[in-house]
């Protein structure tokens, strides 16, 4: 009988490879982990500077929302951290203000924002097209029910048939007369974009909003294409209203989609969309989806450009948490493909050629003259099929170029000025069904990682 020995070098490298894990998953967590601040604010008129009762109030990219009160006050409970807050209501324009919680709340726990002015508009508002939205969409679905009762009416009926005649069933007539079947408890909409009569709708779903999981657009019909000739362009100019159920990672999205583009050459999707999202988590059913929404949840944060911001203002080296950086650059040719231009070189460089911790230790900066290369080497290729054109690429490749100010972001994650930078690759493309929060942080613990 043979024996099986494994050799104590093996033993070694696998014990120091799990103890690393442990110990840079806690890494991520403690040094993005804060206690949440009391985040006030009161909204006013700007023309008869009075209190604006049920304005709805939004961190972007968050599930941080209120409503401010009769006082037109509202408070949140977030993490220290750069926010983008909204804020909107009908008859109103919506209000955007970059917000840093934390920059003056080190011995408070409370940050009082100046008074948010909303100005008045008699056409047209955010909070308006939302309604119009959800009106389409509830009529659609009470449309459906009735649907489904007249549908079920009928089932009853040949059920009650089939008895009263001692009709011998047969595997079809049970197919026939089975009342959950799959398209009877989706919207109609959702049937018919699934049955392929819109290919338009399809095509958004498959480059924008799906990607391999369970996740459902419940309103398409919002979506107005632009007419075009040209093959393979799906284009949308006209502002969307768009709700998204993600049973894969437990979350409803709602997104205000600006502008969508995408257009297919050869192989190769190019993708680009502007749009804010805005995050409420779903309730678990037990807690086997909660422990599987976690799963998941963890797999798409690490190696998110998030995972890499937090790995990058703690005080361990990168490769720990598996990125490494090069100076190649990322260029566009006809058919759309990323690659390295090795003209222009592409040698390794280090964290320190980029990035260093603010004075106030809750701030970090990155500054490079040129792109940074980004590779995480625990994902592997994440293109085999070549839809964003980094197929050749060994591991997942993100790409980040500067314009002309530092990119300022804090321990969690979240950044100040978003627009100093332009990302391409990997990160440049993130399906709505892979998206989380930005007040997300994995619930590690060394049992999870035993």
């Amino acid at each position: 009988m043979q024996s099986i020995v494994k050799a104590p070098w093996v033993l070694i490298v696998s014990f120091f490879l799990l103890s690393s894990c442990i110990q840079t998953n806690e890494v991520i967590v403690d040094t993005a982990y804060s206690e949440r601040v009391s985040l006030n604010g009161k909204v006013i008129s700007q023309e008869t500077e009075q209190p604006i009762p049920y304005v709805r109030v939004w961190l972007k990219g968050t599930s941080f929302n209120a409503k401010t009160d009769a006082n037109g006050e509202f408070s949140l409970q977030v993490p220290k951290g750069y926010y983008q807050l909204l804020t909107w209501k009908e008859g109103y324009y919506e209000h955007n203000k970059t917000i840093n919680v934390g920059k003056y709340t080190d011995w408070e726990k409370s940050l009082d924002l100046e008074p948010i002015e909303l100005y008045r508009n008699e056409s047209s508002s955010f909070t308006e097209a939302m309604n119009v939205s959800t009106d389409r969409l509830l009529a659609s679905r009470l449309s459906n029910l009735r649907n489904q009762i007249d549908s079920l009416e009928n089932e009853i009926a040949k059920v009650e048939a089939i008895i009263a005649n001692g009709y011998d069933v047969k595997q079809q007539d049970l197919q026939d007369i089975d009342p959950f079947d799959r398209a009877s408890s989706m919207p109609n909409d959702m049937v018919e974009y699934e049955n392929g009569a819109d290919e338009k709708i399809q095509n958004f779903i498959k480059y924008y909003i799906n990607d391999g999981l369970k996740c459902k657009l419940t309103n398409p019909y919002e979506l107005k294409f632009q007419e075009t000739s040209q093959k393979g362009l799906l284009r949308l100019d006209e502002v969307a209203y768009l709700n998204v159920i993600n049973e894969a990672l437990g979350y409803e999205i709602d997104i205000k989609l600006d502008g969508f583009y995408a257009q297919e050459n050869e192989n190769v999707v190019i993708v680009q969309e502007e749009a804010d999202y805005f995050f409420t988590e779903l309730k678990p059913e037990n807690n086997r989806q909660a422990k599987k929404w976690e799963e998941n949840r963890r797999k798409y944060f690490e190696g998110s450009f998030r995972h890499f911001l937090i790995s990058m203002a703690t005080n361990k080296p990168p490769v720990l948490f598996g990125y490494k950086f090069y100076s190649g650059n990322f260029v566009e040719n006809v058919t759309g493909l990323g690659y390295s231009n090795t003209t222009v070189g592409d040698n390794e460089i280090l964290k320190r050629d980029f990035y260093r911790k603010n004075r106030n230790n809750d701030s970090n900066t990155f500054d490079y003259d040129g792109q940074i290369r980004v590779e995480y080497t625990r994902n592997g290729n994440t293109d085999p099929d070549n839809i964003m054109g980094l197929g050749d690429f060994l591991n997942q490749t993100s790409w980040i170029s500067f314009k002309d100010e530092e990119l300022v972001f804090s321990n969690n994650g979240t950044v100040m000025n978003p627009d100093a930078i332009d990302i391409s690759g990997y990160w440049s493309y993130v399906p709505v069904c892979k998206m989380l929060p930005d007040d997300y942080l994995p619930n590690y613990t060394k049992k999870d990682n035993s």
